[in-house]
């Protein structure tokens, strides 16, 4: 059965909503720990299939579950928080994709995405998702990302994209690619990446333990589904989420009211001729108003033409803004 991508916007999502059905704290903790245990264990699996060290030893790697409208309802928490972060920009990303090519979701599918102008950080950082089809219909998806050791770019590896100057030359660009297709591999899309990419063995075995990962994970969230039923879950997950609204709130209400700016500057400049390139200044404006906070950059030089430093709306908002708040102020808060 095929299903439409949904109607959300890239950023904002409803807040402060009640769940349409009640339910009590304990079970509602109850099915938080069955989520975390969820992506811990996707974590793990993923750990344990993949071929090379950076996602092995290095653990960076993002492991998520997301509902029907694509908002981050678990994680991992072996995750490098900057592969954490943003997932539901990948997400809001595929759906906008998948409604601008009228394309739709359907049981078996897989998506492979890595387009930092649709909710990616940048191209080595390669998204695999599986769709949750339960009883007909999508109630969420399973997400991992991991950095790959090379996606094609300009040089080998994938520190090579430093002297990048846009993002062909970063590496092959997947935009919301179906890789499996109602459960059939597309063998012409996994050609395609042996083909584009260097120590393919090595890179196309870690992106198929992404695969098994995110279907470990569907089947985990559909089981949770028959155990508890999709309701209780889904009241469970909107109180979740209004939790986790209520903590960071309350953190920034632990603040005093005010504004407040500061600045630095970006390194890596400094063989350059120019003066104003060896300076490029990044500023910050933070106003905390109550429970709400506002982040405003105007006064950050603008982009550069030649140098790999830019990065686009959704990847400044969910590393540069979202990470950054909740690690200072929530932690390992859960």
């Amino acid at each position: 059965m095929a299903i439409a991508a949904p109607e959300v916007d890239v950023i904002e999502f409803e807040r402060g909503k009640p769940p349409a059905k009640p339910i009590d704290p304990i079970t509602a903790r109850v099915i938080a720990g069955a989520l975390d245990s969820i992506a811990l264990e996707v974590g793990h699996k993923l750990t344990r299939m993949s071929y090379s060290s950076i996602i092995r030893e290095s653990e960076d790697f993002g492991v998520a579950l997301l509902d029907a409208k694509g908002r981050q309802i678990c994680e991992c928490s072996l995750s490098t928080p900057l592969q954490l972060g943003p997932i539901p920009g990948y997400m809001q990303g595929i759906f906008r994709l998948f409604k601008e090519r009228g394309d739709s979701f359907e049981e078996g599918d897989v998506i492979i995405h890595n387009s930092p102008y649709h909710g990616a950080s940048h191209g080595p950082d390669v998204g695999f998702c599986v769709p949750i089809f339960y009883k007909g219909e999508v109630v969420g998806f399973s997400f991992t990302t991991a950095h790959h050791l090379d996606v094609g770019s300009m040089s080998p590896g994938s520190c090579g994209i430093v002297d990048a100057v846009d993002a062909y030359a970063e590496g092959i660009q997947l935009k919301a690619i179906k890789c499996y297709e109602r459960g059939k591999k597309n063998e012409a899309v996994w050609r395609m990446l042996r083909d584009n990419i260097r120590a393919s063995d090595m890179v196309v075995g870690d992106m198929e333990a992404q695969v098994a990962a995110c279907q470990i994970g569907a089947q985990r969230y559909a089981e949770l589904l028959d155990q508890y039923g999709r309701d209780t879950v889904e009241a469970a997950t909107e109180e979740l989420m209004n939790y986790s609204e209520r903590m960071m709130r309350q953190q920034i209400e632990a603040l005093p009211d005010g504004t407040y700016s500061a600045e630095g500057h970006i390194d890596g400049f400094a063989d350059d001729p120019d003066p104003s390139k060896r300076d490029q200044v990044i500023k910050v404006t933070v106003t905390v108003d109550g429970g709400t906070m506002t982040v405003d950059l105007t006064g950050t030089a603008p982009q550069v033409a030649d140098r790999a430093i830019n990065m686009p709306f959704v990847g400044t908002v969910d590393i540069a803004i979202y990470v950054t708040l909740r690690s200072i102020l929530l932690d390992q808060a859960t």
